[in-house]
């Protein structure tokens, strides 16, 4: 048996995202979004100080089940491409004091 996950177009979260400046030590949390039948996401920021950016993996939207972490330094631009691995994804980023 084999899985061919469905070919949905790309697009941009509006949930996930922020231009806000955040002050030191300030986090953003972004919002559960399903993505069931989408393969990957990407995933980017850039600051002018260092940051950390978490994504969180959950089954059901609500608990968290895994987390990746990458950090960055100031005036870098992180880019990421995860495979999904479960049906809700959200982003955090948090700036460094």
């Amino acid at each position: 048996m084999s899985y061919i996950p469905s070919q949905l177009p790309n697009r941009e979260s509006t949930v996930n995202k922020t231009t806000t400046p955040l002050n030191n030590g300030q986090t953003y949390t972004g919002t559960w979004e399903h993505c069931a039948g989408y393969s990957s996401v990407v995933f980017y920021g850039k600051s002018d100080t260092a940051f950390t950016i978490y994504l969180d993996f959950s089954p059901d939207g609500v608990n968290v089940d895994s987390t990746l972490t990458f950090t960055s330094d100031a005036n870098l631009n992180e880019v990421h491409r995860i495979t999904i691995t479960r049906p809700y994804v959200r982003i955090r980023i948090t700036n460094s004091s």
